[in-house]
């Protein structure tokens, strides 16, 4: 409110008081033209100030700045188009024009919450605009796939721990590997409900988000290929179907040789060696 107040009262309020200081031709248009730029510039601060304080979410100011100057632009341009509109429509009629001040004030107030709303929607898109790389594939991933990216993801966190590097979260692991984010998202989450990895919250404090780093809950000894496929292969209900084993066995029995096989030679390498 103190922006748009000063944003709204100061090239009123200070033209007048510069004049009477300065009462010099050449000086006034470009002190107007100085008092229009601060005009706007805190009109871009307050419609940044907003898209970074009110929404329930971490809005970065490189993300909202940019929305709040457009923002800020079209709303300064919309009130120079009232101002202007009532002035033109109040010398027009002198008896009824005063009365066309209520549905300008309508018609202006849902401009400007349009307006506000727009920027709302360019600063998120700004900001969440990664997340919508790959949405297609993402969505129809393979298991092959999703299980070699499950591996790559969690081998890079344990090459980190081995080698006493800081934790990356979610976002930094899928930025620094070209990782869709909503892919990654997926990934770690699953591997935080499997057990394989955890969240480091900083110390002192208690509550555990979605934007802290991870880093892996056991020794990085445990972490072999077998050990990881069969603890993703066998996370989730098991065995619910009754009588299913006895109805299918040789399905059961060519599935488990399968993911047997796994456990060979190549699936003792440690994730730290790949």
């Amino acid at each position: 409110p103190v922006l748009m107040i000063c944003s709204g009262g100061l090239q009123i309020f200070m033209s007048k008081t510069i004049q009477h200081l300065l009462p010099f031709d050449f000086v006034t248009p470009f002190i107007e033209f100085l008092l229009d730029c601060v005009s706007f510039l805190f009109a871009w601060l307050f419609f940044t100030g907003a898209y970074m304080l009110i929404p329930n979410a971490k809005v970065k100011f490189k993300n909202a700045f940019p929305a709040g100057a457009i923002a800020g632009t079209s709303f300064q341009v919309l009130q120079w188009l009232f101002v202007t509109g009532q002035l033109y429509v109040s010398k027009y009629n002198a008896i009824y024009g005063s009365f066309s001040f209520l549905p300008l004030m309508l018609i202006w107030m849902q401009l400007s919450w349009l307006i506000t709303l727009a920027g709302a929607l360019i600063c998120c898109s700004a900001q969440n605009i990664s997340l919508f790389s790959f949405n297609k594939q993402t969505q129809n991933i393979s298991e092959n796939y999703r299980r070699k990216v499950s591996i790559a993801v969690l081998s890079t966190v344990l090459k980190r721990f081995s080698a006493s590097e800081s934790p990356l979260t979610v976002a930094q692991i899928a930025s620094r590997y070209d990782i869709p984010s909503r892919l990654a998202a997926n990934i770690t989450e699953r591997l935080l409900n499997c057990g394989l990895l955890v969240r480091v919250a900083p110390l002192g404090e208690t509550e555990i988000s979605d934007d802290l780093p991870i880093q892996p809950s056991l020794s990085i000894d445990h972490y072999t290929v077998s050990y990881v496929i069969d603890t993703l292969r066998n996370h989730g209900e098991d065995n619910f179907i009754p009588g299913f084993d006895k109805e299918f066995p040789e399905v059961v029995k060519v599935c488990d040789e399968i993911y047997r096989q796994i456990s060979s030679a190549e699936g003792k390498t440690l994730l730290t060696d790949l």
